[in-house]
């Protein structure tokens, strides 16, 4: 019985010789694929905990708003546990060069090996006037090892350092920032520009002003059918059907004009943007944005075509009409007739009513025109000043 199974299932292995190799071919794969999946991760954890562990990473931060004193330290280090403790001296600066302005985070170098910096390129300084930079801060502040560089901390820092002008002398990695995040400064403000033919922030000027942003100010990121808020990192990628980027404001109300495919009708609502990071759907599959504005006041104007092309024109108070809800609300229909166009109307704004720079509305786009499937706003907004450069504070660290 045993022979016979055996010359059965040579014989259905030779009668399909093909399929039988093609079968282990595709099981040899998989299993070197799960292989490698299952030595990969162990692999980078370890190269990653070596890594940190040859900088004397510290595993915990102790930050006091009043700061710390010699004997603080002291007390920390006799703490159970606590193999080592070294103070940080941590400020915010703008730091001017030849070519550029920026705000930085300036830190100490630490005299006992904990987050020590590993040396890319040039020396460790030796001298009080010298100083190591992260590797992205000769780039985008058009600086080289051997230029000078000229830093100003705030007013309540001012005598922070010893002096004011040191010289670059190489350039460094931190275990301390793993990411391309540097979190933010209280330091100043930095305006910066949305270029929509890449879908990238910059602060050189290219495409529109966002405004001025610091601290923990957040983007508001529009495509046709979705909204999020998010950081202002010039990092950040931002989705292919990005139709608008500005600058976030919790109590602005956007009213939203929509056709709904399903019904044939066109409908607005009224809503405030809610706050986190998640992706927040304000229209169905079956609806397409036709125009949003965010400016207190407008008039929302429809012209008629077909059997109604003679009726005049409709004109709708935007905020009378219907009361602000959930983004998730349907809103109101506009009409039954047959409608040829539909466009937002702006009050002029008074001298009364001019954009307050500390409320930051100011750069909110005042109405966005989204045309068919493409979903290309139409903006009207002030220029941008692209005469002062500020770097983003996020991305650069002296040391």
């Amino acid at each position: 019985m045993k022979n016979a199974m055996q010359k059965d299932f040579w014989r259905e292995i030779q009668h399909t010789r093909s399929r039988f190799f093609s079968i282990m071919i595709l099981v040899a794969l998989s299993v070197a694929f799960l292989s490698g999946l299952k030595a990969t991760a162990p692999d980078m954890k370890r190269t990653g905990d070596d890594y940190l562990d040859s900088l004397h990473l510290a595993d915990i931060q102790v930050l006091s708003t009043l700061g710390l004193t010699d004997d603080d330290i002291m007390a920390i280090r006799a703490q159970d546990k606590v193999e080592d403790a070294e103070g940080e001296y941590v400020i915010d600066a703008f730091a001017s060069s030849d070519s550029l302005d920026a705000v930085v985070k300036v830190l100490s170098l630490t005299g006992r090996g904990i987050n020590e910096v590993l040396l890319r390129d040039g020396r460790m300084p030796e001298r009080a006037d010298e100083c190591v930079v992260e590797e992205n801060m000769l780039s985008l502040m058009s600086i080289a090892i051997g230029d000078r560089i000229t830093l100003t901390p705030g007013d309540d820092l001012s005598d922070a350092l010893a002096q004011d002008t040191y010289t670059v002398v190489g350039t460094v990695r931190s275990p301390v920032y793993l990411a391309v995040e540097r979190g933010t400064s209280t330091l100043g403000s930095q305006e910066i520009w949305f270029d929509d033919d890449v879908h990238r922030l910059n602060t050189e000027g290219r495409g529109y002003a966002l405004g001025a942003f610091k601290g923990e100010d957040k983007l508001l990121v529009w495509t046709p059918r979705t909204y999020y808020i998010t950081g202002y990192d010039l990092q950040q990628h931002f989705p292919d059907d990005t139709v608008h980027v500005s600058k976030y404001s919790p109590d602005t109300v956007y009213a939203v004009a929509y056709f709904d495919r399903s019904q044939n009708y066109y409908y607005l609502k009224r809503f405030t943007a809610e706050q986190g990071e998640k992706m927040q759907s304000f229209l169905d599959e079956d609806a397409d944005l036709v125009a949003v504005t965010s400016c207190p006041g407008a008039v929302l104007v429809l012209t008629f075509q077909g059997a109604q092309a003679s009726r005049p024109a409709e004109e709708i108070d935007v905020d009378g009409f219907v009361g602000a809800k959930s983004h998730r609300a349907k809103g109101k229909r506009l009409t039954t007739y047959d409608v040829a166009t539909l466009a937002f109307v702006e009050p002029e704004p008074s001298g009364e009513d001019a954009p307050n720079d500390s409320e930051g509305d100011f750069d909110l786009p005042e109405t966005m025109t989204v045309e068919g499937a493409d979903a290309e706003f139409e903006i009207e907004r002030p220029k941008g000043d692209t005469e002062e450069v500020i770097v983003d504070t996020e991305q650069l660290n002296l040391f």
